[in-house]
């Protein structure tokens, strides 16, 4: 087994340690090569593989997992650049719980994180190891989201949150079971200048449904600025029954605002709650 340890060597890595583990370990001018047991550190990622390459910025391995504060990375085939943090995996399986049995994970033929956006071909959410739902191609990182399992008035609730992009936008979908109280579902659709959110469901204790919404809208050229803030909720105990993020505002706070030149025009939509039925 050898181990070596050296900082920026041969101007390879510029801003981290980096420490390689390996049964064999190959330096060159322009490369560091490892095979077997292959175990790589620098900053908060790690490495382990079967055999590993860093040449320039980029890293690349086979046969392994790769490591940081995201989540686990599990590859056939791994590509790193040590400078901009992108990843890319191929037949693949991602899971943001760092432990050997995840309950959940993500698994298909590639996979691209960067900065912001994962990027999925073929992916499946896999839940307890049975495949549940197609992954959309590309989603939000801070949206690949954990499911929920917490406990309410009545039970266990279970929260399986879902995200996604496309060329006009971002949507969120979040499907939800309280037991014993109701079946509901959060939806957030954002492309600029709105933002839908709704949340609702079937209550089968009051055996009705209930839900809210919210929608928000700006609009402006060089002559007219436009903007609506608009709420509506079946009653108002709902965001407290089933812990909604949509808060319901004030009486009275809902309202338009136009303006042009020196012109100002704002009116409530509506005051207090607005009943769906």
């Amino acid at each position: 087994m050898q181990i070596l340890m050296f900082p920026s060597i041969l101007g390879l890595l510029m801003a981290d340690d980096l420490q390689v583990n390996a049964d064999k370990i190959t330096i060159s001018a322009e490369k560091i090569s490892a095979i077997g047991n292959v175990t790589v550190h620098f900053g908060e990622y790690r490495v382990n593989a079967a055999e590993m390459v860093l040449l320039g910025d980029v890293l690349t391995a086979k046969a392994g997992e790769f490591v940081s504060a995201d989540g686990v990375v599990q590859f056939e085939d791994l590509s790193f650049d040590t400078q901009t943090n992108f990843v890319h995996a191929t037949k693949f399986s991602w899971t943001k719980c760092q432990c050997e049995n995840p309950l959940w994970y993500i698994r298909g033929e590639e996979v691209l994180l960067d900065a912001s956006t994962a990027h999925f071909k073929g992916g499946q959410v896999v839940l307890l190891d049975i495949p549940i739902v197609p992954v959309p191609n590309r989603v939000p990182q801070n949206e690949v989201l954990l499911p929920r399992v917490g406990w309410a008035q009545h039970g266990p609730t279970v929260a399986i949150p879902f995200a996604g992009i496309t060329d006009v936008g971002k949507w969120k979908v979040e499907p939800q079971v309280w037991w014993g109280q109701g079946v509901i579902s959060n939806l957030q659709v954002a492309s600029h200048p709105f933002d839908l959110q709704a949340t609702g469901g079937y209550d089968v204790v009051e055996r009705t449904f209930r839900g809210g919404y919210r929608y928000t809208d700006l609009r402006s050229n060089q002559a007219l600025l436009y903007s609506i803030d608009a709420y509506g909720w079946s009653d108002p105990d709902f965001s407290t029954d089933y812990s909604s993020t949509l808060v319901p505002v004030p009486h009275g706070e809902n309202r338009m605002w136009l303006q042009t030149g020196a012109w100002q025009l704002m009116s409530n939509l509506f005051s207090g709650y607005e009943h769906l039925e």
